[in-house]
């Protein structure tokens, strides 16, 4: 089975795109592993 997105990319738009980067960037500072629990 391959690993796909559910989401294209090209669905979003500029700013979803740079607010989940932004959002990435703050996990990585800040690792939350239990917030999928």
């Amino acid at each position: 089975m391959e690993n796909r997105s559910l989401v294209s990319i090209a669905e979003l738009s500029k700013e979803k795109i740079l607010y989940m980067i932004e959002m990435a960037k703050q996990f990585e500072k800040n690792p939350n592993r239990d917030l999928l629990k």
